[in-house]
């Protein structure tokens, strides 16, 4: 599983902001990996940790799709789109 605590958090118009990623692979999956996809872009590896919690900021009108996964396969994703 793989969560946000704010998936759209307020963000002042051509300002940053943040949000707090909670993500949790299991006992299955101790090389889980995080990836950020950010808008139509490429997939940017964030971190290999089965378990865990990262703040990460988010940019004003840009989506961003987390991505929890093992070996190549996806696991769980979560959406984050700041707003004004």
């Amino acid at each position: 599983m793989i969560t946000a605590l704010q998936t759209n958090p307020v963000t002042p118009i051509g300002q940053s902001g943040q949000t707090t990623l909670i993500w949790d692979g299991g006992k299955d999956h101790p090389y889980a990996e995080v990836w950020v996809k950010v808008d139509d872009g490429e997939e940017t590896f964030v971190v290999e940790q089965a378990k865990g919690t990262r703040q990460v900021i988010v940019e004003w009108g840009r989506t961003y799709l987390y991505i929890l996964s093992d070996a190549g396969k996806r696991l769980a994703t979560v959406t984050v789109k700041s707003r004004p």
